[in-house]
C-alpha cells in the first residue's frame, strides 16, 4: 500500500490499519483533520501497528501488551467531552484472571499539534497524577488524535525531554467505540 494512497483508501478496517508501518502511520497521521471533540465518546481499542518491524513488535508485547508488566495490557482509551472544546479521558489494561483497570488519566482539548502545527484533539496526561509520570511535568506525555475515518483514529505521543525538546513520535490507533465511558476506577486517585 502506497503512502500516497493511504489517506484516499475506502474502507479502513483494524486489519488493514495494522498491516502499516509506523512510517506509515506518522505520514498518515499528518495528512488527517483533527477529530471533532464531541465525537470521541466511549471507549475505543487501541493498536499499535509496526508491520515490517520486529524489534518494535516485541517492544510493544513486552511495554504495552503484558498484563503481568507495571502497566498491564494496553485494551485502548476512553473519552468523554466536558464542553465543546475540553473533555477527559483514561487508558484500560487488562490484568490476570480478565480484570480489566481503569487509569492513567488526561485532559482533552482541541489544540495545535506540537509535532506539525495544525489542528489535533490534545492528550494532556500531566493534567493528573500517575505512578509512571514524574510529578512536576506538565506536559511531559500528549498525544494527538486525528481522524482516518469514521471510526478510526490515528494518533502520536510525545514526552518532554530533560533539554525542553521532545521525543520522537510514538504512534498508535483506535477503533470504535466498542463500549461506554466509565470514568477511571478511582476518580481521586491521580487528581493532582
Amino acid at each position: 500500500m502506497g503512502v500516497a494512497n493511504l489517506r484516499t483508501e475506502e474502507t479502513w478496517t483494524e486489519e488493514k490499519v495494522m498491516a502499516l508501518s509506523r512510517d506509515e502511520v506518522l505520514e498518515l497521521w499528518g495528512q488527517c483533520p483533527a477529530v471533532d471533540m464531541a465525537e470521541l465518546y466511549g471507549e475505543y481499542k487501541g493498536l499499535i501497528p509496526n508491520t515490517g518491524d520486529e524489534e518494535a513488535q516485541k517492544a510493544s508485547a513486552k511495554v504495552m501488551y503484558n498484563e503481568d508488566g507495571p502497566l498491564g495490557y494496553w485494551l485502548g482509551k476512553a473519552y468523554t467531552p466536558l464542553s465543546h472544546s475540553k473533555g477527559d479521558g483514561y487508558n484500560c489494561w487488562r490484568r490476570p484472571g480478565g480484570k480489566v483497570d481503569r487509569y492513567m488519566r488526561f485532559a482533552t482539548e482541541m489544540g495545535t499539534s506540537l509535532i506539525d502545527g495544525n489542528p489535533a484533539l490534545m492528550m494532556y496526561y500531566g493534567a493528573y497524577r500517575h505512578r509512571f509520570i514524574a510529578e512536576g511535568t506538565e506536559n511531559a506525555l500528549v498525544d494527538e488524535i486525528r481522524k482516518l475515518a469514521d471510526g478510526v483514529y490515528l494518533g502520536v505521543g510525545t514526552s518532554k525531554k530533560a533539554d525542553g525538546t521532545r521525543t520522537p513520535p510514538g504512534h498508535f490507533a483506535l477503533v470504535g467505540p466498542i463500549g461506554k465511558f466509565l470514568a477511571a476506577d478511582d476518580a481521586t486517585e491521580e487528581l493532582i
